[in-house]
């Protein structure tokens, strides 16, 4: 697993504002809006996002299905065909607002606040469901650089997420309304403390630590505060060996609560002969399950399928090759290479009968799966 940050250049302009607006077939709308302050060292970043759209039917008829008594396979009875009012996407609308604040203290220092809060609910059609779903974010987050000179920094940041998601009962014409009901609620947080220091010009070290803890409340699961909590540090080292070779050499270690050790080197080699560059990488990939897939369930958005638990499930783990060769002319460039992923204990879903699932006890519902391991799974590439 890894993460790509692209952090685009603040505005140079002292306030800067723009808007978005897109509206299409089926009530379909999307506005956007930003807003940037620069003045001295603060400065203010500001966007909303608000989508909504309504529902629509593919198809106006539920499909009917006969069950052969002696083999107890189900087959399709176009005969028996009913109309309905469910929908393929049912009517929504979301919000979406995000705040971020920095601040120069001096040329060595600088600090940052951020948040966010998003909400999201359906309205599905009362003579079918019995509830519409909401689902409600908000993260908040801060962080300090500290320059070390030239050749060295300290960075530490902390963040937080946390999601809430609840039942709304549909009330039919003339019932009272009988509220809201909340499913699922999760909470994480994630610390972090790294240091980049420069060694001359031949050499750069990076050295950190994360902490990451989560906490899961789910009442139709009847979990009342299931937590986990995962340590890790990692070292890596870019250093020119020779003049046409460098290499780039890490390790992570992480220790998590319920699956133990783990450690996932990698490594990258880099040569340059004349116009000709090579280069090959490995990578070695951990992850472990959330307190989501192991003990919750969940119903998709827009149509009736369950999610089942699995207190079984495994980590992820994967081996990643690359071989590479460019060469690199006045004219013209050429390059070529080669990868390949291969992942062990990948978490999918795998479909069941919904009776199961029912006799399970989570519920009637037209379909169902499970989160499971799968054996093996590979991406390659030329």
């Amino acid at each position: 697993g890894g993460v790509i940050n692209i952090i685009t250049d603040d505005a140079k302009n002292a306030v800067q504002v723009s808007s978005d607006t897109r509206y299409g077939s089926e009530g379909r709308f999307s506005e956007a809006v930003n807003a940037d302050l620069n003045s001295g060292k603060f400065g203010s970043y500001t966007s909303y996002q608000r989508q909504q759209a309504d529902g629509w039917q593919l198809n106006a008829l539920e499909a009917a299905y006969a069950t052969d008594k002696k083999t107890g396979l189900k087959s399709r009875n176009p005969g028996k065909d009913k109309a309905t009012d469910k929908e393929a996407s049912t009517a929504f609308f979301s919000n979406a607002v995000n705040q971020r604040f920095t601040y120069e203290v001096n040329d060595r220092l600088s600090l940052g606040v951020r948040g966010t809060y998003y909400n999201w609910e359906n309205d599905r059609p009362v003579s079918v469901y019995k509830y519409n779903m909401q689902h409600e974010t908000y993260t908040y987050g801060l962080g300090a650089k500290y320059m070390i000179g030239k050749s060295a920094y300290l960075d530490a940041d902390f963040y937080s997420d946390n999601f809430t998601s609840r039942y709304d009962s549909i009330s039919k014409p003339g019932e009272a309304p009988r509220g809201k009901e909340t499913r699922k609620r999760v909470r994480y947080y994630n610390s972090s403390l790294k240091g980049i220091f420069r060694l001359g010009q031949a050499q750069k070290i990076s050295i950190g630590m994360e902490y990451v803890k989560e906490n899961l409340m789910s009442v139709s699961d009847d979990l009342e505060g299931e937590h986990m909590y995962t340590l890790a540090v990692f070292l890596q080292d870019e250093i020119s060996l020779l003049k046409n070779l460098q290499a780039v050499v890490g390790l992570r270690y992480v220790y998590n609560e319920f699956f133990k050790n783990y450690a996932t080197p990698n490594i990258a080699l880099s040569y340059r002969w004349g116009d000709l560059n090579m280069r090959a990488s490995y990578a070695s990939g951990f992850r472990t399950p959330t307190l989501s897939q192991l003990y919750a369930t969940d119903v998709a958005k827009n149509h009736d399928m369950v999610t089942i638990p699995n207190f079984d499930l495994k980590p992820e783990k994967s081996n990643y090759f690359m071989l590479n060769a460019e060469y690199v002319h006045s004219r013209f460039s050429f390059s070529v290479s080669g990868y390949i992923n291969r992942l062990r204990d990948m978490i999918n879903y795998r479909g069941i009968d919904p009776s199961v699932a029912e006799q399970l006890g989570y519920g009637k519902h037209d379909e169902a799966q499970q989160r499971d391991n799968i054996d093996k799974a590979e991406v390659k590439g030329v």
